[in-house]
């Protein structure tokens, strides 16, 4: 599954959750090219599934994978579309 979510405080900072078919969950965070933050671009860090995985934070990567339904219920939730990002 994948899903992304534009930021509330720049026209194109965008957060991006993919949860891998052996449950790893990937985030990427875009930056906007314009914003006054620190750092500049892309960065991602990977959480691996608990068990065969080899996951060592398994209540990060339920908040995450819980996260990324609640991503997918504002994107469908049509006061959020104007904020969602099109896949």
């Amino acid at each position: 599954m994948r899903v992304s979510r534009l930021e509330d405080m720049s026209p194109s900072g965008t957060l991006l959750l993919m949860q891998q078919k052996d449950g790893d969950v990937i985030i990427v965070i875009e930056q906007d090219p314009g914003s006054d933050s620190s750092g500049e671009g892309r960065a991602s860090v990977e959480f691996c599934a608990t068990g065969r995985g080899g996951g060592k934070r398994p209540k990060t990567h339920a908040a995450l994978v819980a996260l990324i339904a609640a991503m997918a219920e504002d994107n469908a939730d049509m006061r959020s579309q104007s904020r969602a990002v099109r896949q």
